[in-house]
């Protein structure tokens, strides 16, 4: 075999062959933070995965077929027979090159469809169309122009977990930079009124998680604004309601800013771990006997405890690495798996968002099945034709406020590994 075949011309960037692995999602999380980072500034490397994305994508897209050889066997007889000594960058290159031959050969054995990734990627090409020129999402159709910060926070949480592209990467900084225009100097975003915290908490976490990939300003900035203020707006009992210090606090608005400040304390903004604590504590006394959460106190369920409990418990476990250990938090894991098992969470993509991340957090056989099925089940609900094919046009809560840019990025939020 000619080994020129799995050379690659160097053009511009010793950090190509990086690019290729971070495409097949071979680099560990801190090497893919760093080279996020460095793609952020190289237009050589942002082409070089967008051009192995298309590659592999093709790839997986091949019917399957009976292969005539052993391809995979082939090549690695020869590269012993050279014994050649390959570093660990060059190696992942030969891999790259042994997919590029098995698809050129019409060797489908590796080709075989992931339902969610096919599904992620529709969902990726509707989320970049329907992005506004200024950056921003809205939901068409809907009185929703005081939620736009916060379907512009879910619409970049979306973007930082889908396939990366140029179309993704330029869409997600559009989304951070209308996030920043829309933030006022006491780090509010948009206006004043009683859905607000809503606003703040997904539109913080999202600018936050930004800020890791992309540090420096005007991001970081921004984000430590914004923490202040959800700081400022706690209440004395230790939750967040419909206005700042609201006496009366609920567990839907109080998750948001809990997750923004949970990643703030990680990224070590020191008046986040405070208010986080204080929070959690709040949040535990909404918990019944029985290991279910009420949306004001215990028992309180204006639309039943499903979702209610998923939500409070992915934020305990994920807020609060004791809270796995503890006996209560076993019982109320437990009633997320019969939430998830009845199958209720089919009609609302955000009670799927959380029972999902739940199940993720929990392990074991029988939560990999139970996560099969509730992603499967949201699979069959995404558009397949038209011009919102892509989307998902799902009916619950918050659906007549975020419509299908609401549904589409929850949605896919439940769909990532």
């Amino acid at each position: 075999m000619n080994m020129n075949l799995f050379k690659r011309e160097r053009t511009g960037c010793p950090r190509q062959s990086d690019a290729v692995a971070h495409a097949q999602g071979q680099l560990s999380p801190a090497e893919a933070m760093a080279f996020e980072r460095h793609a952020a500034a190289c237009p050589v490397c942002r082409e070089e995965e967008r051009t192995t994305g298309l590659l592999l994508g093709r790839l997986k897209a091949w019917p399957d077929r009976e292969p005539v050889r052993d391809l995979v066997g082939s090549v690695m007889e020869t590269l012993r027979a050279s014994d050649m000594t390959v570093k660990r960058t060059w190696w992942r290159e030969v891999c790259a090159a042994a997919a590029l031959l098995a698809l050129v050969a019409g060797y489908g054995a590796w080709g075989r469809v992931d339902p969610r990734r096919a599904a992620i990627t529709q969902a990726s090409q509707w989320l970049v169309t329907a992005q506004r020129a200024d950056g921003g999402w809205a939901a068409a159709g809907k009185s929703n122009e005081p939620y736009e910060p916060a379907l512009t926070g879910l619409g970049l949480l979306a973007g930082l977990d889908l396939p990366k592209g140029a179309a993704v990467a330029q869409a997600c900084e559009k989304a951070a930079g209308s996030l920043v225009r829309n933030q006022n100097e006491d780090g509010r975003f948009g206006s004043a009124f009683s859905g607000m915290p809503y606003n703040q908490g997904i539109a913080t976490l999202a600018l936050l998680r930004w800020s890791v990939v992309h540090p420096g300003e005007p991001w970081r900035a921004a984000a430590e604004r914004a923490v202040r203020h959800i700081v400022k707006s706690q209440g004395g009992s230790g939750g967040w309601g419909y206005a700042e210090g609201d006496p009366a606090p609920n567990v839907s608005i109080t998750i948001w800013q809990l997750q923004a400040l949970q990643k703030a304390a990680e990224l070590g903004l020191a008046e986040a771990a405070p208010a986080l604590g204080r929070g959690l504590r709040w949040l535990r006394t909404n918990r019944n006997g029985e290991g279910r959460y009420g949306y004001r106190r215990p028992d309180d369920y204006p639309a039943g405890p499903g979702a209610l409990t998923a939500m409070s418990v992915f934020c305990e476990l994920a807020c609060d690495g004791q809270a796995v250990r503890r006996p209560d938090m076993v019982q109320s894991v437990r009633e997320v798996l019969r939430e998830a098992a009845s199958g209720n969470s089919a009609h609302s993509s955000y009670a799927a968002f959380f029972i999902t991340r739940v199940l993720q957090q929990a392990g074991g056989e029988r939560t990999e099945a139970l996560l099969g099925q509730v992603q499967q089940t949201l699979l069959t609900r995404q558009v397949r034709a038209g011009s919102d094919r892509g989307s998902w046009d799902l009916r619950d809560t918050y659906s007549e406020v975020g419509g299908k840019v609401y549904t589409t990025t929850m949605a896919v939020l439940a769909l990532k590994d």
